[in-house]
């Protein structure tokens, strides 16, 4: 497990070996308080995880830690601060930080589960979908899960969670046939 820098508001889930990282914007103030990933009982995080089969049963926030069994790994581009992203500090982001864990471990993917993450980590304006890889990570950009945005929005974009669920799975079919 990666080490707790004393000043994060959660631990990175981040070991060798794993398959795909999450990389979210920063913590809610729900999840500071749970001490837990999207925390949020109306986040759609956890449910959409096991819709696009990420994971065999639908986990509990407080059981994040599991996501490492299932070579997942979690961290926030904000380790520092808590709260909505129109809240933050720009100053608060660490992309240098999250580039070279990406780096140091290495995993097959890595997952933006907000736009805004993306591009602070980026460092430009981006769409849903694949982007410019960091090394062999290839890096997608995902909508966020977050019940600030309605179910309306929710429905019409979740289709890239399903898109990048589909390149995933297929890109492990193939290299378990090899």
């Amino acid at each position: 497990m990666a080490a707790l820098i004393s000043s994060d508001i959660l631990p990175d889930v981040l070991i060798d070996g794993l398959n795909l990282v999450f990389c979210g914007t920063a913590p809610s103030k729900t999840s500071e308080a749970a001490q837990a990933y999207y925390a949020n009982p109306r986040n759609r995080f956890w449910r959409i995880l096991h819709e696009c089969k990420f994971t065999d049963v639908e986990l509990m926030p407080s059981e994040y830690y599991q996501l490492i069994n299932r070579k997942i790994g979690l961290t926030d581009l904000c380790k520092l601060e808590s709260g909505s992203d129109d809240k933050l500090k720009t100053s608060s982001f660490l992309p240098e930080r999250l580039r070279q864990s990406i780096e140091r471990y290495q995993p097959h993917f890595l997952a933006f589960t907000s736009k805004n993450a993306g591009q602070q980590f980026l460092g430009k304006n981006v769409k849903y979908g694949p982007q410019q890889g960091v090394g062999l990570t290839k890096v997608y950009i995902l909508p966020t899960t977050s019940p600030r945005r309605g179910d309306v929005w929710w429905n019409k974009n979740k289709r890239y969670w399903y898109e990048f669920a589909n390149e995933f799975h297929e890109a492990f079919r193939l290299k378990e046939a090899n």
